[in-house]
């Protein structure tokens, strides 16, 4: 991709393809969220159901050029490791550049083995660590990781697209803290998990939490995702844009 063409990208969409959490609640597939330009397709987390998320959205795994990775709960790398094996059964010509944390690539091979599925080629890939606050570009966006609070194991981070003129923040699954504020500030849209409707927990967020702290929260739209049991009990009371499965966005 010429730099050329990087610079004549029209505003993104973003397009929710997975909205829910591994429970599975209303049929909701997992975390996979699409952004689009006019040169390049990136996903924002690959849950276990992405391939099913894609296909139902008729759209060929092979026009992905990357994928972007929060953390390493299944629910949201899960399904690289089956992108592997779909690439590698189809014969998939050029890489796929799969951007997270530092032992993503492990964590996949890990998988693969789990799964039984040692003949996925991980050479289709290229893995790229995303490293605490410092940009990267990937497929022509500008890529910035900054580590929020959720389960350490993980490896938790949000993450900032800027392309096209617009900026997307999206939290991964986080709990409340000034960083959400970083990552929102600005933002074109901010997509932030919600887990639950008021139960207070450090490592997820709580609608009450983000509604006392949303003035703090300079984004132009915030739309709220993966929602967990209680969130989807009581939608009716939410009063904040909710994603659903299937919904697109213009920027």
């Amino acid at each position: 991709m010429s730099d050329s063409r990087v610079s004549r990208r029209a505003r993104p969409s973003v397009r929710f393809l997975g909205t829910g959490t591994p429970l599975g609640q209303r049929g909701l597939h997992q975390a996979c969220i699409l952004v689009e330009t006019d040169t390049a397709r990136i996903l924002l987390d690959c849950g276990l159901t992405a391939l099913v998320s894609l296909a139902r959205a008729g759209l060929d795994p092979d026009s992905l050029d990357a994928i972007l990775i929060s953390h390493l709960h299944g629910d949201h790398f899960g399904g690289v490791p089956l992108l592997l094996v779909d690439a590698t059964l189809r014969g998939r010509r050029r890489s796929l550049k799969i951007a997270g944390p530092d032992s993503i690539r492990q964590r996949v091979q890990e998988a693969l083995a789990v799964f039984a599925w040692p003949f996925a080629r991980l050479d289709l890939a290229e893995f790229v660590s995303l490293v605490s606050r410092t940009p990267i570009d990937v497929a022509g966006c500008e890529v910035v990781a900054v580590p929020v609070p959720h389960d350490p194991d993980t490896a938790p981070t949000g993450l900032r697209l800027s392309v096209g003129g617009a900026t997307i923040a999206y939290s991964g699954d986080a709990g409340w803290s000034e960083v959400l504020e970083e990552l929102a500030d600005g933002a074109d849209l901010f997509v932030c998990g919600v887990w639950s409707f008021d139960t207070p927990d450090p490592t997820f967020l709580d609608l009450v939490t983000l509604l006392r702290n949303r003035d703090r929260l300079r984004c132009k739209r915030l739309i709220l995702t993966h929602l967990g049991p209680s969130m989807l009990k009581r939608l009716a009371e939410v009063p904040v844009e909710v994603a659903t499965d299937g919904l697109i966005i213009q920027l």
